[in-house]
């Protein structure tokens, strides 16, 4: 009988066991600023004895699943390198079939709790897979530094006068805040806007998009960012904020402030200025319409008159945040230029155009941008990011040149000529961009669909009067001209990506994308009447309508293999694409089919904590703008016509990028290697043709054999007495461009070799000394005139050093010095540039400063900018403002948890309980 039951039990036993239920748990990880973590250490315990159930680490995306979890009490830990432990209970029942957790934040060990000073023995720098990140706590700043004062110090980290930033040898072009877009993709908004003493650690990542950030596959949309991560106690409540207003000799005024308030999620943002000195917190937008003559000048030529403003705002409402921002800016812009062109004609012969030129551009410009991301759970989130913009532009430029042709040791001339060009222009353009991201309870098995809507037009129009007399038949020609001008461009992108686990660390996406783009473009150009005395003959060869429709369907194949230190993706895809062009005027109709592979390779291989390799390959098409193929004559420079090239097709690019870092946390020695290139097939490049006149007709033309190449190298350790670091980077390029001189291949090579030497100190009190030096050298080849063969030499020096005392007096001296050798005579030259200044912290809490500044003091100030072409070589020397003085008072404002303004606990700019103290290594 006892044998019966046994058997009984033993054939019941696996009905029961496989009857049991269990769950799915799953979430995401990520730290205070909301980035995800990826190969966190995440462990379920049961809750009665701490026996651990299940183990997982979480992927690139933050993201960790569990299977064939049993009903019960459990803690789930979360672990990461340098990041505090966090828990949390659940509790599964035998109904519940998914289970999802919220997403965790993890805090660094570092962070503190409103007084308490936490002793920290935190790295300079951490590396995170493909994240570098600076404690910026150990960086030692002037007082009332801002976030540009701090990325000057960093290692692999280079910001130039005019406010772009490279990092580890790339340009940067957003930065966020807290992990979020900051007034849209303007770096300088937050660099130059946000003060030092609010800031925790500065992160150089590469920004996905939003589908590839959620499947783990790199589609190859890699964006170098910085994100700035604000400290605990700034998002724990207050506001914090500056206002300054000065005035100056030759009529120079500025005004301008800024108040931040963060509560939790929700952050506030305010900036605003107005001022005539140059000094512009944002970078000038690029001119709508597409134009085929392009902005020149920054805001250190020429004297710019700018207003300007904007308001960001953040907040999370449940499950749902929201972000975005408005931005206002108005600017006039005068500037005069005197320019020595050296265009590339066959054989021994050099064809110079020395021209001088005054010109006045205004800009008025809004723009809206605007986020809306929901995450439903765990599973299933939604993203939805509209954009506006608005921009009005007007143009006047008055000019006259001279051109002459050398061959050898003669020189003939060839043309004078006077020019005036006006131009009124408006452009309206706008987008919308979906994201739906689903995640299946499968770990690896992901859903998402991505849409892209935009619409844009733009309208102007312009008189030109031009007057050209050549010397070869003493005849004087006068061109009179009206034009108006429109365009229209509506474009449709959708992508919708499926990727599923095939096995344990192997991965496949399957995706499908579809394009749809129209752009549409008009130009009326009239002759002036004499008989009637206005603008009514309309020239033909000057007119012209035309319409470019562009579609493509392409299907991806990725594999993805991820293991311990390694993430591999691989993959490949076929592109269908289909362009149809419609010359109206001429009732000329173009059709071109094409067939693309679209290859991808990323493999980021984490050598240890401290050190990650990565190497990636793409290849990509790029598609001619519809200015590059309306065949229609551009002539509001008689000596420089531009036509377009319907019959233009598309270039293919093929790209790859080596980058390796490593950090030596014994010695806090850093070093960044960046290796990149690229090879375009079919390139969209310019074919000129020499006019009788000494004018040129430009035209595009595709050719193969351009290429690029670029190296960069960082290496940093830090100085004991004093404590300061110093950071050694070295630039490499190479690079071959072709064009069509007079119907003749020639190429250009161009080559050239930069050393940077820069020490920062990083001291908490009494100075702060900064010195860089960097020398370039410059090499250039071509093949069709061995006489324009030629190198020059650069060098930049500079070093701004500041004294402060206790009692709140503060000198700073700024000087840079530029020079250059192997130019043509009038343009080699040295530019000694010296600012100078003394200020004094006033009230009680040192609130207040009262400053007065010198600049350049030398009176010694000037522009040069040299440009090597593949068919000309250019030299442009503009106007500057030169020695001025401007007395300026400053209120900073901060108030935190409690304190004021009146915190005496802010001494330099920055708050006294945080983080070490003494010298840190960068």
């Amino acid at each position: 009988m006892k044998l019966k039951v046994f058997i009984v039990i033993l054939f019941l036993l696996p009905v029961y066991v496989f009857a049991q239920h269990t769950s799915n748990v799953a979430g995401i990880v990520a730290d205070s600023a909301g980035i995800p973590l990826e190969h966190a250490s995440i462990s379920i315990l049961q809750l009665k004895d701490s026996t651990v159930a299940h183990r997982a680490l979480s992927d690139a995306t933050g993201f960790y699943a569990f299977t064939s979890v049993m009903p019960g009490n459990y803690r789930i830990q979360f672990s990461y390198e340098g990041y505090q432990n966090t828990t949390r209970l659940f509790s599964l029942t035998d109904s519940t079939e998914n289970f999802i957790i919220d997403t965790i934040k993890m805090y660094t060990t570092a962070s503190e709790l409103n007084e308490v000073v936490v002793v920290s023995t935190a790295k300079p720098i951490t590396i995170r897979g493909d994240t570098t990140e600076f404690n910026v706590s150990q960086i030692g700043v002037k007082p009332n530094a801002t976030a540009e004062d701090v990325l000057k110090k960093l290692a692999g980290i280079e910001v130039e006068k005019d406010g772009s930033i490279k990092a580890q040898g790339e340009r940067v072009r957003r930065v966020y805040v807290d992990g979020k877009r900051f007034f849209g993709d303007d770096p300088k908004m937050a660099t130059q806007n946000l003060p030092s003493d609010v800031i925790e650690k500065v992160q150089i990542i590469d920004a996905s998009s939003d589908q590839a950030e959620f499947s783990g596959f790199d589609d190859g949309n890699r964006v170098r960012t910085i994100n700035i991560v604000t400290k605990q106690e700034v998002k724990n409540g207050g506001y914090f904020g500056k206002g300054t207003a000065a005035i100056g000799t030759r009529g120079l005024h500025a005004l301008g402030g800024n108040i931040y308030r963060f509560r939790g999620d929700e952050q506030i943002s305010v900036l605003g200025q107005w001022n005539n000195n140059n000094q512009q917190m944002f970078s000038l937008p690029s001119d709508m319409g597409g134009g085929r003559r392009g902005f020149q000048g920054n805001n250190n030529t020429g004297q710019t008159r700018a207003i300007a403003g904007g308001m960001n705002y953040r907040n999370t409402f449940g499950k749902t945040q929201l972000y975005g921002n408005y931005f206002y800016n108005n600017t006039d812009l005068d500037i005069q230029q005197d320019r020595l062109r050296q265009n590339l004609l066959q054989g021994d012969t050099v064809q110079n155009n020395f021209s001088d030129s005054y010109s006045n551009r205004k800009r008025e410009n809004h723009n809206f941008n605007f986020n809306i991301e929901t995450q439903f759970d765990s599973l299933n989130s939604l993203i939805v990011r509209p954009r506006f913009s608005y921009q009005q532009a007007e143009n006047t430029s008055i000019s006259s040149s001279e051109i002459w042709r050398a061959v050898l040791a003669d020189s003939t001339g060839i043309s004078r000529s006077n020019r005036t060009n006006t131009s009124n222009n408006d452009g309206i353009d706008g987008g919308l961009e979906l994201t739906y991201r689903h995640r299946f309870a499968k770990a690896g098995r992901t859903l998402s669909l991505n849409t892209h809507v935009s619409a844009g037009r733009n309208q102007g129009y312009g008189e030109s009067l031009n007057n050209v007399f050549t010397y070869s038949n003493n005849r004087n020609r006068t061109t009179n001209q009206h034009y108006t001008s429109g365009s229209e461009n509506n474009a449709i992108n959708a992508t919708l990506s499926y990727t599923d686990a095939i096995a344990k660390n192997h991965q496949l996406e399957l995706n499908f994308n579809y394009s749809y783009s129209t752009n549409n473009s008009e130009r009326i150009t009239y002759n002036f009447d004499s008989t009637t005395m206005d603008y009514t003959d309309v020239d033909s060869t000057l007119t012209n309508k035309y319409e470019n429709t562009y579609a493509s369907q392409r299907a991806t194949l990725n594999y993805r293999y991820f293991r311990g230190k390694i993430n591999l993706t691989a993959g490949s895809g076929v592109q269908f694409g289909q362009r149809e062009s419609n010359n109206i005027s001429k009732d000329l109709h173009l059709k071109q089919d094409y067939i693309n592979l679209f290859p991808t390779a990323n493999l980021s291989y984490r050598i240890s904590t401290t050190k990650n390799l990565r190497l990636s390959y793409s290849g990509r098409t790029s598609q001619p703008s519809i200015s590059q193929l309306q065949p229609v004559l551009d002539n509001s420079d008689q000596l420089y016509i531009i036509d377009g090239n319907p019959d233009l097709r598309q270039s293919f690019n093929n790209n790859f990028n080596i980058r390796y870092t490593s950090f030596d946390r014994e010695k806090s020695i850093n070093m960044f290697i960046l290796l990149s290139g690229s090879v375009t097939s079919n390139a969209i490049v310019n074919s000129v043709t020499q006019l009788s006149n000494g004018g040129q007709y430009v035209q595009p033309v595709n050719m193969n054999g351009v290429y690029t190449l670029n190296g960069f190298f960082n290496y940093g350790f830090p100085v004991k007495k004093p404590k300061s670091n110093v950071n050694l980077s070295t630039e490499l390029s190479n690079g071959r461009t072709v064009s069509l001189v007079d119907g003749r291949k020639n190429f250009t090579t161009t080559t050239t070799i930069g050393q940077r030497v820069r020490w920062n100190t990083n001291l908490k009190e009494t100075f702060d000394i900064n010195f860089a030096t960097k020398p370039m050298y410059n090499f250039a080849k071509y093949t069709v005139n061995k006489k324009l063969d030629g190198n020059y030499y650069s060098q930049s020096i500079s070093l701004d050093a500041t004294w402060y005392t206790k009692s709140g007096w503060i000198t700073s001296v700024d000087f840079d010095y530029t020079f250059f050798r192997g130019l043509s005579e009038g343009f080699n030259t040295s530019i000694p540039l010296l600012q100078a200044s003394v200020a004094k912290q006033l009230f009680k809490n040192k609130a207040g400063e009262l400053r007065l500044t010198v600049f350049d003091v030398l009176n010694q100030n000037k522009s040069i900018i040299n440009t090597r072409t593949d068919n000309y070589i250019q030299q442009t020397r503009s106007n500057v403002l030169q020695r001025y003085a401007m007395l300026s008072f400053t209120y900073n404002v901060r108030n935190f948890a409690g304190r004021s303004s009146g915190s005496e606990q802010r001494q330099r700019g920055e708050f006294r309980n945080r983080g070490p103290r003494g010298g840190g290594r960068g």
